[in-house]
């Protein structure tokens, strides 16, 4: 195998927790080749006790689905084209930093956001496969808030706003549905 591909393949590798690792043919890892990456991956495979799943890339409308393409709907704005492509609205998870009434939400790595401005949110707790919500809380710590979330000129996150008490979860998961105003 080559150099520069067992790196690349040992990385990729690396990334799955899962007895099978996956690559999809839109994976393009720059000019190091899909194909030559494919068969390190499945050399790696061989040798190191794991199996390589070939998936297609998605198509829509005859087109692949392609996440510059959903980056690119969501930083000019256009939510309806990001739900498209995404089979739903766009939704992001951040976390918690303020009180109930108006809430900062922080991102641990750069996010895609739309434009600055209002956006009409559905605000929820995010949780995780390690941390589902407990059946002793109440409807209140599970509930879905509408609100709105503003994203700021200076990408530092979201603030998120509602009538009504937002969820007390330190992450939360916010779906943008809509531009206000």
């Amino acid at each position: 195998m080559p150099g520069k591909h067992e790196a690349v393949a040992r990385r990729f590798a690396s990334t799955s927790s899962g007895p099978e690792k996956f690559a999809t043919t839109g994976y393009r890892p720059g000019a190091l080749g899909l194909p030559i990456l494919e068969d390190a991956l499945a050399e790696l495979g061989r040798r190191d006790g794991f199996e390589v799943v070939v998936v297609p890339p998605l198509d829509l409308d005859d087109h692949p689905v392609r996440s510059a393409d959903v980056r690119a709907a969501v930083a000019a704005g256009d939510l309806a084209g990001a739900r498209h492509l995404l089979g739903r609205s766009l939704a992001v998870v951040g976390e918690r930093d303020g009180g109930p009434a108006g809430v900062r939400l922080a991102f641990p790595i750069p996010m895609a956001l739309p434009p600055a401005g209002r956006y009409a949110a559905l605000i929820e707790p995010a949780w995780t496969p390690d941390s589902p919500p407990a059946a002793s809380m109440g409807w209140a710590a599970r509930a879905v808030v509408r609100g709105s979330a503003t994203v700021g000129a200076d990408d530092a996150g979201l603030v998120l706003t509602s009538r009504r008490p937002l969820p007390s979860a330190g992450r939360l998961r916010v779906t943008l549905t809509r531009r206000l105003g």
